[in-house]
């Protein structure tokens, strides 16, 4: 009996793992923006934040979904938090935030189709 109910709950989560793992990407990044969060920015950091927001804001095309997104930059390492509509926007705040520069990375936290 035990082997039964054992077999049907793994059949049942199955599926799910999939999402699972989703979600714990997703936690693991607002885990790793709430440390930062915390960090004070120094000046080339702020500076570096200001440029790539003036590269963001130069594109039409994406100033209505920037109203949605944060961005903050830690030793030269931008991340990106929000929402935006589209896959399609997403990569593009990001190509342009890696265009920029002086920045090392980007830690792109944006979601898709959420507020």
């Amino acid at each position: 009996m035990f082997r039964k109910i054992l077999l049907f709950v793994l059949c049942l989560s199955w599926p799910l793992t999939g999402v699972q793992a989703a979600e714990v990407d997703t936690n693991s990044g607002e885990q790793a923006l709430a440390k930062i969060s915390d960090a004070a920015p120094s000046e080339s950091d702020l500076k570096l934040t200001d440029d790539v927001r003036k590269a963001l804001k130069a594109d039409a095309a994406l100033l209505s979904s920037l109203a949605n997104v944060q961005l903050k930059t830690v030793s030269n390492v931008v991340y990106l938090k929000g929402a935006v509509s589209s896959a399609k926007e997403k990569a593009s705040i990001e190509k342009k935030a890696r265009a920029c520069p002086g920045v090392a990375d980007v830690q792109n936290f944006i979601q898709v189709g959420g507020n």
